[in-house]
């Protein structure tokens, strides 16, 4: 399955606004139902974190992350991550755990 990503800054905001935020140790997942089939990513992550090389590797955590435990997913939802401080020490089974931990929480996870 291929990653849909969100684009425009009105859908960031929009998940901002009016999604639920679940907040975690290494990430905040907004979380904001759709009227689609499928789920969409959104990864943010502030310029606080440090230079470009450690946002980058957030990101790529973020994302593997959520690659990994996409077939899971319930569908129809549009989920904005934020990476946090801690995730530039995390290792990615941190992030995952932490990731499928609130998402099994709140009813996101089918399986």
């Amino acid at each position: 399955m291929r990653i849909v990503k969100l684009k425009s800054n009105y859908e960031f905001k929009r998940a901002y606004k009016k999604g639920t935020p679940l907040v975690g140790r290494f990430i905040i997942i907004y979380v904001f139902k759709n009227k689609k089939d499928y789920n969409r990513l959104g990864i943010t992550v502030s310029r606080k974190l440090g230079c470009a090389v450690k946002r980058n590797r957030v990101r790529r955590l973020i994302s593997e992350s959520y690659r990994l435990s996409m077939g899971a997913h319930r569908q129809g939802y549009d989920f904005v991550i934020v990476g946090r401080t801690r995730a530039l020490t995390a290792k990615m089974d941190d992030v995952l755990l932490c990731m499928n931990e609130l998402l099994k929480k709140n009813g996101l996870l089918t399986a």
